[in-house]
């Protein structure tokens, strides 16, 4: 299927609003064609409707628009812009398109519910325009269909037979599918703020005796030449000082490539003594980290309070190595492209192709609306793997005591050396969901695919 028909097709928010707006556009049509041929027949009453009869017989019997059919296209034009155009473009159309974009949601509540109730929507249309097809025709009781008309049938006259019953039956299937989507839209889950590296630290509030996590801060660790990057940080820590802090790291002084660089160092290691506040939970994010499932940072942070025991925790990242491995072993990836080894620079490292393919389902399952399938079953590393720290979460104490030792081989050490000298395994949950674009290795192929534009329309 391609990427076009799919996202029609689809259930995400996108995708619903995009039906309803369409639908809304066919039923203007729709309901102008039958304004103007109404005014017509004010404007020329003489004027020979032959084709109309030869359309819908019964409706210009010798040439002359029948009364009864004028009515007919009154109470069908009412119902068509009423219902059809004046309820389903603002509310289905632009508030499931706009609504959670504006609240900075990922997607609605119960999105197959939502896609359901656009095409009902669609099929109470196409019921309504079928009663002017019917013995009788189409409705003649106006677009508020007051009794007695609409109440005593075919004896009332033409129209009033199957035409009403349809007409009937179209606004009650439109009605439960306003029902069904009222249900869906206002519980919008909203996507936390998540910007691009690295660092955000978690404040712990108390409010009548329940923990409330927010994010305090947001820390950008200055650690590239990119002209365009810079000024970006700056821009959002010059607006936003009290949030967004840009931090520096003096004194290593070399590039990766050894090479001296205004001082500052690329060495990640260098940023931990900055992240090690005691009474304050840190969630480390990548650069290139592209998605945050709903709830995701504040449930990784209200584990990470919950949970003393483990040194760092792991969300579930989609395209990490070790938990490419994880996913297939439990069932939600398949190996078909291969098997991903338990092991940190294995194929779910290196292997390009690998990570497309699982990128391209993790996103296809976003937007059925099933991205929370996506998360391994939880795990205690008690064998300190060296898993990637592309998403982590540790505690500010826990960081004070070994600040300084991080070093260079920051997986090594946080992910492996720290907890088996303290005994104390780092843990994968399935909280919350990351996605990591692309390691080193991976990078010249992902970089030439649409997956970067594809995340961007999930958000």
């Amino acid at each position: 299927m391609s990427p076009a028909r799919a996202s029609w097709l689809g259930s995400d928010h996108k995708s619903v609003g995009l039906r309803y707006l369409a639908l809304s556009v066919l039923a203007l049509l729709v309901g102008t064609v039958l304004s103007l041929v109404m005014r017509w027949q004010l404007a020329d009453p003489a004027h020979d409707f032959g084709w109309l009869e030869r359309l819908l017989p019964g409706a210009a019997p010798a040439g002359a628009m029948a009364p009864e059919f004028y009515l007919a296209l009154m109470t069908m034009h009412g119902t068509i812009m009423v219902f059809f155009v004046l309820s389903v473009a603002p509310i289905g159309g632009l508030g499931n398109y706009m609504l959670p974009l504006q609240l900075g949601a990922t997607r609605t509540a119960l999105p197959r519910l939502g896609g359901l109730s656009s095409w009902l929507s669609v099929a109470a249309f196409v019921l309504l325009l079928a009663a002017f097809f019917v013995e009788g025709g189409a409705p003649t009781s106006g677009w508020t269909a007051y009794p007695p008309l609409s109440a005593l049938g075919a004896r009332a006259g033409p129209g009033q037979g199957g035409g009403m019953d349809l007409w009937i039956a179209s606004v009650a299937l439109f009605c439960l599918a306003a029902a069904m989507n009222a249900l869906d839209l206002p519980g919008v889950y909203f996507r936390p703020a998540v910007f691009q590296p690295t660092f955000q630290k978690h404040a712990q509030q108390t409010c009548g005796g329940c923990q409330i996590h927010v994010i305090d801060r947001h820390d950008f660790w200055m650690n590239t030449t990119d002209a365009s990057d810079l000024a970006y940080m700056a821009t959002l820590a010059h607006k936003h000082p009290d949030f967004f802090r840009l931090v520096t790291t003096p004194n290593a002084g070399t590039t990766p490539r050894g090479k001296p660089y205004l001082g500052l160092s690329f060495q990640i290691g260098s940023f931990y003594p900055h992240a090690a506040e005691p009474g304050t939970v840190y969630v480390r994010l990548d650069d290139d980290i592209v998605y945050v499932s709903p709830g995701g940072i504040a449930a990784l942070a209200r584990y990470r309070i919950d949970h003393f025991e483990p040194f760092l925790v792991y969300p579930t990242v989609i395209n990490n190595s070790i938990m490419t491995h994880f996913l297939q072993a439990d069932g939600v990836f398949g190996r078909g492209y291969g098997a991903a080894e338990y092991a940190l620079k294995g194929r779910g490292w290196n292997d390009a192709r690998l990570a497309e393919r699982l990128h391209r389902q993790f996103l296809q399952a976003v937007r059925r609306g099933e991205g929370e399938r996506w998360r391994v079953k939880p795990r205690t590393l008690g064998d300190y793997m060296t898993v990637s720290v592309n998403c982590i979460a540790w505690r500010g104490e826990d960081m004070a005591e070994c600040k300084d030792s991080v070093g260079e081989y920051e997986e090594q050490y946080l992910a492996t050396d720290r907890p088996r000298a303290l005994a104390r395994p780092n843990v994968v949950t399935n909280v919350a969901t990351m996605a990591h674009f692309s390691y080193g290795e991976q990078r010249a192929v992902l970089d030439r695919t649409d997956l970067l534009r594809e995340y961007r329309r999930i958000l």
